[in-house]
This record gives structure tokens, sequence and C-alpha cells, in this order.
């Protein structure tokens, strides 16, 4: 996490919420997941304009599960 921070502000980025969830996104659907709905809340109010992760498969596994449509719903899979 401190190499994200440490990126984010070589960038100039503002950080506006460290958002760390533990467990497998493989053994539960994305429905059970309220720290990633926040996130995703952030994205849909335009909060947010940008997402550092440190393994892109920690917000799902499935294309549908992690691309969010223009309206900041998730894509059919």
């Amino acid at each position: 996490m401190s190499d994200l921070t440490a990126y984010a502000e070589r960038q100039g980025y503002e950080i506006i919420r460290i958002i760390h969830e533990t467990g497998s996104a493989t053994k539960r659907s994305n429905v059970d997941r309220p720290k990633l709905d926040n996130l995703l809340d952030l994205c849909r109010s335009k909060t947010i304009r940008k997402v550092l992760v440190t393994e892109f498969s920690r917000l799902g596994r499935r294309r549908g599960e992690t691309v969010l449509t223009p309206f900041g719903e998730p894509e059919e899979s």
C-alpha cells in the first residue's frame, strides 16, 4: 500500500480514500462487498477520477465485475 501512496504523491494525486479489503474476491460475489460498493459510489458520484490498486484482480475476476459503463454501472458479462 505504501508503494501506491508514494506513487500517488509523486504524480500529484490527491488521495481521497484508501480502501483496504481483506479476503478473496473468488470466494464471494461482488454483491457481498460493501467496500467495493463504496468505491463504486465514489466513481458514480465523480468524487474520484482514478483508482489505484495493488492488483487488478482484487477488483474482480471477470471483466464484467471490473469494467464500468460510462453511466457508472457494471458492464454486463
